[in-house]
């Protein structure tokens, strides 16, 4: 059995290319359970942490697989619990093994299962060998095949993705950089002449504009490089045959399928695709001849080569094809269910392609197939319910999880579309279409809206839009916590075409008929607390639930005036399904209410074009964390207070003489050990007032109690009717509004500081996780930013006045484009699929116009022809209607006014928010030129009068989709002992570091943003290790999935993409130090040759932060911040380098601008800037420069460190160094010009003074640095060295 994803690795089992241990798998993964009888002399792995051998059922050993046909051995690193399955994925893999994907293995002469685990089988040993052999094709092992062969055909490069709804489908460019393809670009973007890898690199900043008028500019934003394709054409055509399907009597013989080829020599003939392979059959266009052509019929197992004995042109072209493929890194061209859309790319030209065809045959065939095959709610409580006792069964567990979720996320969203363009039939026909549901492919799904009227007080469809959001996040919630017998539904929303479509698995029973008086909810109300449900076991499951999240139990009176006792809110439902399940559903209030924000909106009046659009307002879990952690931390406070009284009482004067006794008491215990514990842990049944007082203070106190006090109802300042005591409910309601208001003092003013001083947002994403991240909402976009400028308004904070205004335009910029995100809705919600890009086209014409006025062409498109059930809404679009209307939206979702002109500015960045917001694509032009050249095709003319947009730029639209992946528990748990160990266990953490990144890739797979960013922080870890090639890889290996799966112009990626280009900046100088060495004065072929490759190497590098660089423009909207100015610090370093002096300081001067205009002339960023600039001054010669750079050094540390600190000392002493020598040139050049008035020879020996000025710059340098002085410099100049140093 084989894959339907031919190129997903399996994540057990690599193939062996060398005895790096970083290749070899990890021994928590599985071990050889039946070779411990394989002898006394196998080699014994030793663990770190307990100093034992690793028993041989857990070792890792290299199997070898014997090819058929003559081709090589394959190598493969197992384990004991590898599956036969995850050796064939591998093997499936390997470039060497020529095309073949129908095969299976045998040991002994016998057939292996694929699901055998190898310790399974009998007789096997770390030394055997399994057998390749060649296995009969049938229908999805056939399409297997054409799949893999396509993929290879085409580079990867257009496959037809089953999980693309767009185009550049998780795309990345790392290896065009590596390359030199995106350093050989004129100003317009376009290829010229490729040359040695890193050449261009050398000279990628010399036209560089420090203006950044580019950060206006898409027509550079995708590279010509990306766009060129080079591939190698091995046919001319090859399609699906015109005598397919094969008659019934050519089937029963074993006929699967026929193709048709033409190939590059001009030859046609027909292909069959049998059971046992591939051969020319003697049909013609007109005639049909099933059996093998007489001459050559070429009947081989793999279709590649049966093509390749048909046509030897072929065979060359096929063989450079696939060196092609193998350049090319795996991490590219797998297949992912988490890949990004870029927002912005490049037309291609759409060329015929027969073989098209046959992909989307192959695709469309694989969906019918798996069509209503899966029962998702079963598969998905069947994954939750496997054991997770052990590390290797919680993996198997996350891991199987996983993939069910991706699949029913692809069904979902696939399902989605089906529902909203038509396609899909609903089981409610007669109900208003805003009621109608639909069961597709096993899937529920049911469009957001109100339909039951539930949200009817709170806001109608905008309340019911917010629920769907929150009821995901709930199930994310629930299913973390992993309560045994609790169970949740699996949840997708998919917004498209402005409507909000539901996902979810289907309860077993749920929509079989009931009789009258039958219900399956047993917990909860469904009509708003008219009847309300609470088994007692259902009750139970709650308790944990509540227990998690600090629920309070709490009285709830039903209609009928029945009081029940309820955990969570009425509004969530538990039902018994018909398999004996207790599942929790509508999970969308499992946190209270922001009861302040609804008192500060309580008198918009529902008439107000301002008014909130609704009353669902809830606190985020993330915040009820953060605000149970401040109760909890002042109880502890409160509590020790009490304790220390107690104590001091104690230990007063009349009370000496029995403490005194208790000391006496106590002599003999283990020093250290806390008497009140040693209480607890015999007596703990004991109430707490009957210990001893505290003596170490808050660990004394016990905190399980105190947080059992601390819990809030879910259900308080709501519209329920309660039963609890007036007391109960005051103390609930007043615990809730503390909650809200600890958000709206504490929760943003720490948001606000960590926005400004500690981690500042550059980009809509960022600003939106920072929020997030601290249980912030959206909503309080206004409120964070009055409270900013309260902050900088006062005299301490002046100084990041500059990075508030990055910060306020920041939230300006979000508040528009999510306001112009819920205007796009409105218009999609009422337009036509087909008429999708005529609305986004006029709408973002309108919104970014320069006037008032836009000449819009008539409707003269085909389509128009059709009459739509209703009006169009965007027909009437005008600029000022458009950004009244949002205006409006920011007016009454964030209480902020807009300031006039709002659209002209940070113009890029608010244009990327709306297409990543809303799911758009456009082409890659300049929109937003202010003038341009009559003969340039990627400019787009911003005449008032003209539109910017045209439908023709939208390119495509893709559904936005939110769902939670499954946590990678285990991975999660190695990853932060890994960051512990590297301060306590430093010998261990680089295992665990290494470990978790082979965790989350079995779990989530190679390609999937947890796996990226754990790769990322091992990166960093063995930087700082000092293991750089280790560190490059891993680095790199994020950074190809962190481009497809986060995006181009991530925040993250483009960190990333700068870390990457200082790793191997590092190496590339240290290497070039190590080879050198003290023979860098000298001239030699191999002194250069060195050097060459030094300068290649940064060349690369330079060519990474130019590319990093040009996207960080873009996305800050060409505006400067802290990052771009570390950017710069360290390209001026890498120019340094190649002694580029005068760029570097370019880059230098505009960093210090930025940093002084941020943070202020005195912090260390600005020393630590102008220390970088005085040594690039010493590097071009100018003393002067450097003197002053250095006296404002020294300046500023002597103000912040005093003066008789070392770090002060060190640079006056490097000032008086500096001072010395530029007041030595001085006189030298003041000689010089008076022996030029004397005589020649006087001037000559003036020209001998200037030469030592060039030693002393070398000498000086490397003192800075902390280095010894080259060789030559220092024995030619010696007796200056000495006297340096005795005035120091």
């Amino acid at each position: 059995m084989t894959t339907d994803k031919p190129s997903q690795p399996a994540d057990s089992a690599v193939v062996s290319t060398s005895d790096d241990p970083k290749n070899a798998a990890t021994p928590d993964q599985a071990g050889l359970a039946d070779l411990s009888q394989t002898g006394d002399d196998q080699e014994v792995t030793w663990t770190h942490e307990h100093d034992a051998p690793v028993p041989p059922e857990e070792q890792t050993f290299t199997l070898r697989v014997q090819m058929p046909n003559k081709l090589p051995e394959i190598k493969v690193t197992v384990q004991a619990r590898t599956t036969i399955q995850d050796i064939r994925q591998v093997v499936f893999d390997t470039p060497e093994v020529n095309g073949y994907t129908c095969f299976y293995f045998t040991f002994e002469e016998k057939r292996i299962n694929e699901f055998t685990e190898l310790g399974n089988i009998e007789g096997f040993t770390p030394d055997s060998v399994l057998v390749f052999e060649e296995d009969a094709y049938n229908d999805r092992e056939l399409r297997v095949h054409l799949t893999r062969f396509r993929e290879i055909m085409t580079n990867f490069g257009n496959q037809l993705s089953s999980y693309a709804f767009g185009v550049e489908h998780s795309v990345s460019y790392l290896s065009l950089v590596d390359s030199g393809e995106l350093g050989s670009e004129d100003a317009k973007g376009k290829r010229k002449t490729k040359g040695p890898a890193g050449a261009e690199g050398l000279r990628a900043f010399e036209t560089y504009d420090f203006e950044c008028r580019g950060a206006s500019l898409l027509s550079d934003y995708v590279p010509a490089a990306a766009v060129d394709s080079d591939r190698q054409k091995c046919l001319k055509s090859l399609a699906i045959s015109s005598w397919n399907p094969p008659p019934p009597s050519n089937r029963a013989e074993g006929d699967l399928m026929y193709l048709r080829v033409e190939t590059l020599e001009g030859e046609r003939f027909h292909i069959t695709c049998s059971v046992s392979g591939f051969f020319v059959n003697s049909s013609t266009d007109d005639t049909f001849g099933p059996e093998p052509r007489t001459s050559k019929p070429c009947h081989e197992h793999n279709l590649p080569t049966c093509l390749s004995k048909a046509s030897p042109l072929f065979s060359k072209a096929y063989a450079r094809q696939v060196q092609k493929v193998q350049h090319r890194s795996p991490l590219e061209y797998m297949s992912t269910a988490s890949g990004a859309y870029p927002w912005a790319v490049r037309a291609r030209s759409h060329t015929p392609d027969e073989s098209r065809t046959l992909d989307s045959v192959l695709v469309a065939t694989d969906m019918a197939d798996g069509f209503g095959s899966l029962d998702w709610n079963e598969e998905f409580q069947a994954s939750r319910e496997l054991p997770s006792g052990t590390p290797q069964e919680s993996v198997t567990r996350d891991s199987a999880l996983y993939r069910i979720h991706t699949d029913f996320v692809e069904a979902a969203t696939r399902g989605a579309i089906a529902v909203l363009n038509g396609n899909a039939l609903p089981i409610n026909p007669q109900e208003a279409p805003a009621t109608q549901m639909y069961l597709h492919n096993n899937i529920f799904f049911s469009i957001g809206y109100d339909n039951r009227e539930a949200f009817e007080h709170l806001g109608g469809e905008a309340a019911a839009h917010v629920a769907v959001s929150k009821d995901v996040d709930g199930v994310r919630t629930l299913s973390n916590l992993s309560i045994p017998d609790l169970y949740t539904l699996g949840t997708v929303i998919i917004d498209y075409m402005g409507q909000r479509v539901i996902a979810q698995t289907v309860i077993p029973g749920i929509l079989r008929p009931r009789e009258e008086g039958e219900t399956l909810v047993r917990y909860g109300s469904v009509d708003l607390g008219k009847e309300i449900s609470s088994d007692p076991k259902f009750h139970v499951l709650a308790g944990e639930v509540a227990k998690a999240l600090h629920l309070a139990e709490h009285t709830v009176v039903a209609g009928n005036g029945d009081q029940h006792k309820l955990f969570t809110s009425i509004e969530t439902k538990g039902i018994l399904g018909y398999d004996d399940r207790r599942y929790f559903l509508d999970l969308y209030r499992l946190t209270p209410i922001d009861a302040e924000f609804l008192d500060e909106i309580a008198g918009d009046t529902p008439e107000s074009e301002t008014a909130y659009p609704h009353k669902l307002t809830l606190l985020r879990p993330e915040l009820m964390d953060s605000f149970f952690e401040y109760k909890l931390r002042r109880a502890l406070e409160s509590e020790q207070k009490k304790k220390d009284a107690a104590a001091s009482k104690i230990n007063s004067p009349a009370d000496k003489v029995e403490a005194s006794e208790e000391e006496q008491m106590d002599e003999g215990k283990t020093k250290g050990v806390d008497n009140a514990s040693t209480a607890a842990a015999t007596t703990e049944a004991k109430p707490a007032t009957d210990t001893a007082p505290a003596v170490d203070g808050p660990a004394e106190i016990s905190i399980e109690k105190l947080a059992e006090q601390i819990t809030w109802n879910p259900d308080s300042l709501t519209t329920v009717v309660q039963a609890d005591s007036p007391e109960v409910t005051g103390n609930y309601e007043a615990q809730v509004r503390e909650a809200s208001v600890f958000l709206r003092t504490d929760g943003l003013t720490r948001l606000v500081n960590e926005c400004l001083y500690q981690q500042p947002p550059v980009d809509s994403e960022t600003l939106v996780r920072r929020f997030h991240g601290r249980g912030i909402n959206m909503r309080y976009l206004a409120r964070a930013m009055q409270i900013t400028k309260d902050l900088v308004s006062s005299a301490e904070t002046k100084d990041a006045q500059g990075q508030a205004n990055y910060f306020l335009g920041l939230c300006v910029s979000e508040m528009v484009a999510r306001g112009a995100k819920h205007v796009i809705r409105n218009l999609l919600k009422d337009t036509p699929t087909y008429r999708m890009k005529d609305a986004v086209a006029r709408f973002l014409s309108c919104l970014f116009a320069e006037g008032d006025d836009v000449a819009f062409e008539s409707d003269v498109s085909f389509c128009s022809r059709i009459k739509p059930s209703k009006d169009l809404p965007f027909a009437s679009l005008t600029p000022k209607g458009v950004r009244a209307e949002v205006c409006k939206e920011v007016a009454k979702r964030f209480r902020h006014t807009l300031e006039d002109g709002f659209w002209t500015v940070r113009p890029i960045p608010v244009l990327r928010a709306i297409c990543l917001k809303v799911g758009l694509q456009i082409q890659a032009l300049d929109y937003f030129v202010v003038s341009a050249p009559a003969d340039s095709s990627n400019n787009i003319t911003s005449s008032s009068a003209a539109p910017r947009f045209l439908p023709i730029h939208i390119v495509a639209h893709y559904p936005i989709t939110k769902h939670h992946d499954p946590r990678a528990t285990f991975a999660e748990e190695t990853l932060d002992m890994a960051h512990r160990a590297t301060t306590q266990h430093p010998s261990v953490s680089l295992d665990l570091f290494s470990e978790a990144c082979s965790v989350y890739e079995q779990t989530y797979g190679p390609v999937h943003p947890a796996t990226a960013r754990a790769h990322t922080q091992f990166a960093l870890h063995l930087h700082q290790r000092d293991d750089l090639p280790r560190a490059i890889d891993a680095q790199r290996r994020a950074l190809v999935v962190g481009e497809r799966t986060l995006g181009l112009d991530n925040e993250e990626v483009l960190g990333w993409y700068m870390n990457l280009a200082y790793f191997e900046y590092v190496l590339s100088a240290r290497a070039y130090v190590e080879s050198v060495g003290d023979r860098e004065s000298e001239v030699g072929a191999k002194v250069d040759g060195e050097k060459r490759i030094r300068d290649l190497a940064i060349g690369r590098c330079l060519a990474m932060m130019k590319h990093a660089t040009r996207y960080w423009e873009k996305v800050c909207g060409g505006e400067r911040n802290l990052e771009g100015a570390s950017t710069d610090v360290n390209i001026s370093t890498m120019l340094g380098e190649t002694s580029q002096f005068a760029l570097a300081q370019q880059f230098l001067d505009r960093a210090l601008a930025t940093q002084v205009h941020l943070v202020g002339p005195h912090h260390a960023l600005t020393t630590s800037t102008h220390e970088h600039l005085m040594k690039v001054h010493l590097q071009q010669g100018d003393f002067h420069a450097a003197a002053l750079a250095q006296k404002y050094v020294c300046a500023t540390l002597r103000k912040r460190l005093g003066d008789t600190d070392e770090r002060v000392r060190q640079n006056e002493a490097i000032l008086n160094g500096i001072t010395e020598r530029a007041v030595a040139i001085e006189m030298a050049k003041q000689r010089e010009k008076e022996a030029a008035k004397s005589s020649g020879k006087k001037a000559k020996a003036g020209g001998k003074v200037h030469k030592k000025k060039e030693v002393a710059i070398e000498d000086l340098v490397a003192f800075i640095d902390g280095q010894a002085p080259s060789a030559a410099s220092s024995s030619s100049n010696k007796s200056k060295g000495q006297k340096s140093r005795s005035k120091k």
